[in-house]
């Protein structure tokens, strides 16, 4: 006859196992990925509304030659707002100004893995040096973005392609659809 005082022991350490939660997140951490949440939407917001506004004045091309001179001065403004590193960074880059780091990669493969399991991608806090902190999102293309980084000949014209390629000549940043893995932000904030 089994034991069944060893049985129920053994289940039940296998359901307080099971329910162990991970500890919480200290409060500088928590206060870091809050701020860097609210940076990274704060610039998308800034460059989505100038963004909107370039191709409606002059469609896709505008919007292009837009990006080519004012998304950096945006992500430059707002980090002196926030005192914050702003970066956007990608495996495919358009300017290889935003290759990812080694530290981004890590995170970047975690996301694809994420998302390619079908996951939620879940935004990042490492803690830096100095009381500073890195804060990780992931960027998804939207359906407007496949005008500049869609499949060429299909939601990328090939005369929009073109006018990016004589822009930015090593270009990698095609080829995606709406709700693809575009890149990370990566967010470096003092607490």
């Amino acid at each position: 006859m089994p034991n069944y005082t060893l049985l129920f022991l053994f289940g039940f350490w296998l359901i307080i196992i099971a329910c162990e939660r991970k500890p919480p997140a200290s409060d500088a951490s928590a206060a870091a990925l809050e701020k860097g949440l609210e940076i990274a939407g704060a610039t998308q917001a800034a460059m989505s509304t100038q963004l909107q506004q370039a191709m409606q004045t002059g469609g896709v091309p505008n919007a292009v030659q837009y990006c080519n001179v004012a998304a950096y001065p945006i992500a430059d403004s707002l980090a002196k707002v926030y005192q914050a590193t702003i970066r956007r960074a990608t495996d495919r880059p358009r300017n290889a100004l935003n290759a990812l780091t080694e530290a981004e990669a890590e995170v970047f493969e975690r996301f694809q893995a994420q998302q390619a399991a079908g996951e939620p991608m879940t935004p990042i806090v490492h803690s830096l040096k100095n009381g500073e902190y890195a804060v990780y999102a992931p960027i998804l293309l939207q359906l407007l973005c496949q005008n500049c980084h869609g499949q060429p000949s299909e939601t990328l014209q090939d005369e929009h392609l073109a006018l990016i390629r004589s822009l930015y000549p090593d270009d990698k940043a095609t080829g995606y659809i709406a709700g693809d893995l575009r890149g990370i932000w990566s967010i470096t904030v003092k607490n």
